[in-house]
């Protein structure tokens, strides 16, 4: 079950999910509000939903319920996203229905809406806690182990009760190029949302500097967001900012396949310390190296040990320590040897092959 397909990258995450399960020969039904503009080994079912703001949820979910009681056929298991748990989850357990809570990441807006979004989140959890311990609920999936974490801490769920499923990449569509087979000089990313709790506009400011120790650089945004006005208005005076818009994922890997660095700009605050970014797999998949600011959800999973290839800065002296890093990647001219290495990473554990084995082992379990 899933909210959407197409509105933003975290539907990348539901898709793969989605293709690598029905490629070990599980039959998937999805129910969501919006049809997958990409060819689809499973079926999906477009559910009606409200277009109200504080109503789209709800009369998801309550549409979702309307749908099951009367096709529900064989169902061995439901897979619930957060947002509809009050609901589905609910609905499981009256019909003794195995269920896990798919969590890929709490609420990242800001203000009202974060409120509103946060109340539900915590709800979902309390009612998973509880349906673990005396009805259908498997458990639920986290995104990484300091998500794992706070769940386990706040809503009292046991280690085996929380699957870690990480964002992972699908490796064929990336390719680590040989530096000189990329864009000429030196091009920066950051691809996703540009909004500002995001940490967005520090960038700039990175590209400014590089530009002033004479270092040909481009500066390269893909995505749209509250602040990408203001970039717009930056690139105006300043051409080496390149905004390429909202672009198709499927267009996404043809453009950073061709350049240096990845950037993970967000800050320590809850929402991102215990992500897993999308952009994190498909730059090291991609063979860049990746500049970010230090905080768990930036983390490699399975690696502590501070890669060259792989640079996180604290947040305090982001701009200065980044244009510092880079001047000395500059100076080596590694990029290819350090992109061969990123790239290495990313197959031996973002591979989507290694982390649904690992979610069906633990579905395996917890069925037991």
């Amino acid at each position: 079950m899933t909210r959407h397909f197409n509105s933003d990258l975290c539907s990348t995450t539901q898709i793969e999910l989605l293709e690598r399960l029905s490629l070990e020969g599980y039959k998937i039904r999805a129910l969501g509000p919006d049809q997958p503009v990409s060819q689809i080994r499973w079926e999906h079912v477009k559910i009606k939903q409200s277009r109200l703001k504080g109503r789209k949820g709800s009369s998801l979910a309550n549409n979702i319920v309307k749908f099951l009681e009367k096709n529900l056929g064989n169902c061995d298991l439901l897979f619930v996203d957060w947002a509809l748990v009050g609901k589905v989850g609910a609905f499981a357990d009256r019909n003794n229905i195995p269920w896990i809570c798919i969590d890929r990441s709490p609420p990242a807006d800001s203000g009202f809406l974060s409120a509103l979004q946060s109340r539900v989140w915590r709800k979902a959890w309390k009612y998973v806690s509880e349906s673990t311990k005396s009805r259908n609920c498997l458990g639920g999936t986290v995104v990484s182990k300091s998500h794992k974490d706070l769940i386990s801490n706040e809503f009292q769920l046991e280690s085996g009760e929380l699957c870690i499923l990480m964002a992972g990449v699908n490796l064929s569509l990336f390719n680590a190029k040989a530096n000189d087979e990329r864009c000429s000089g030196l091009n920066l990313v950051y691809h996703g949302r540009i909004d500002r709790n995001r940490g967005i506009m520090n960038l700039p400011l990175i590209l400014e500097r590089l530009l002033e120790k004479d270092i040909d650089a481009r500066m390269h945004f893909i995505g749209d967001g509250d602040v990408y006005h203001l970039l717009e208005n930056i690139s105006r005076t300043q051409p080496n900012l390149i905004l390429h818009g909202k672009l198709n994922h499927n267009e996404i890997p043809e453009k950073i396949n061709n350049y240096q660095i990845g950037l993970l700009p967000m800050p320590p605050i809850s929402a991102w310390a215990i992500a897993s970014p999308l952009k994190r797999s498909e730059y090291l998949a991609s063979g860049l190296v990746v500049l970010g600011i230090k905080h768990p959800g930036h983390y490699l999973p399975n690696d502590h040990s501070n890669p060259e290839w792989y640079v996180l800065i604290e947040q305090q002296n982001f701009v200065q320590d980044a244009v510092t890093q880079i001047m000395e990647w500059e100076i080596k001219g590694h990029y290819s040897k350090m992109g061969s290495k990123s790239r290495t990473y990313a197959e031996e554990n973002l591979d989507w092959d290694i982390i649904i084995k690992s979610l069906t082992k633990w579905i395996y379990q917890r069925l037991e």
